[in-house]
């Protein structure tokens, strides 16, 4: 079962890499983008790393169609959380007992979605798709979540883009090489930053 599924996710992988060298290549990058921020597990860095190095002087205009896609399916991913929280999942916490756990938690949300939209949404692994639910079914600030989708997927598409265009040949090869340090690095680099930003706003510093 789990080697049926690592080969479909590899094939699935290999046919990314084959459509973004195609002539519908910013198409896919588009449904791409727009789908993994809501349901679809493959990230569009793939696409828009493979396409950024074949076309080095597109790459910021790829970066941009990204990051346009994504928050737009970010905001679909709000509203599936929106539409059937009610639906599929409120019913269940009430019934068991947890109305009082879930109104706390909601508490919490509403304070920190902003910053939970950006952490998924730059380079940690928590799948952005998470955030994107998570604020609709929680019915948090739209505009706050929406600026923090666009600073996030900006940045992170952006920074791919500017690695490619500044060092081209050598960008390309310190991305293949290096993609997983990149995204650890990057990642422990915003987890360090939240954290002191949160020790700030409690007074600890």
């Amino acid at each position: 079962m789990l080697l049926s599924l690592k080969n479909f996710t590899k094939n699935l992988q290999s046919k990314v890499v084959e459509y973004s060298q195609s002539k519908y290549a910013l198409y896919v990058l588009i449904v791409v983008a727009f789908t993994e921020s809501s349901f679809f597990f493959i990230p569009p860095d793939i696409f828009l790393v493979t396409m950024a190095m074949a076309h080095p002087k597109k790459a910021f205009f790829y970066a941009f169609v990204a990051t346009v896609a994504s928050v737009l399916g970010g905001l679909f991913g709000y509203l599936l959380g929106y539409l059937f929280f009610d639906v599929f999942i409120y019913d269940f916490i009430v019934h068991h007992g947890y109305l009082e756990t879930f109104n706390k938690f909601k508490s919490y949300y509403d304070n920190y979605a902003a910053l939970a939209t950006f952490v998924a949404g730059g380079f940690t692994p928590i799948p952005y798709k998470i955030a994107t639910i998570t604020s609709g079914a929680l019915q948090a600030n739209i505009f706050s979540f929406v600026l923090a989708s666009i600073v996030a997927r900006g940045l992170r598409f952006f920074i791919w883009a500017f690695l490619i265009k500044t060092f081209h040949k050598s960008g390309k090869d310190i991305i293949l090489k290096h993609f997983k340090k990149i995204i650890i690095i990057l990642s422990l680099i915003l987890i360090f930053a939240i954290v002191l930003y949160i020790l700030y706003t409690l007074n600890y510093i």
